[in-house]
């Protein structure tokens, strides 16, 4: 049963850029260089910023998305909680 947990665990990514942009998404893969982020949302975005595969800003984004590390000035990881199904409440 853990898994089929695991398989369908999704790990939540909150940053923010050097820019000033603040992005949270779906964490699909982390490299030395790029986290692959889906379902990001990102704020702060002025209309003077170029931003690569983002077609509308200010609103969220299904597709895959390279976050560089380089251009990152923190991040979380955010992890949902565990509950083991066989556990009493």
């Amino acid at each position: 049963m853990k898994n089929e947990y695991m398989k369908n665990l999704v790990i939540k990514i909150i940053f923010k850029t050097v820019d000033g942009i603040i992005g949270v998404g779906d964490l699909k893969e982390s490299t030395k260089e790029v986290f692959k982020v889906e379902n990001v949302e990102l704020k702060n975005i002025g209309s003077e910023l170029f931003i690569p595969n983002i077609k509308e800003p200010n609103k969220k984004n299904i597709g895959l998305i390279n976050i560089y590390k380089s251009k990152v000035i923190w991040y979380q990881e955010i992890y949902p909680e565990w509950k083991d199904e066989e556990e009493e409440i």
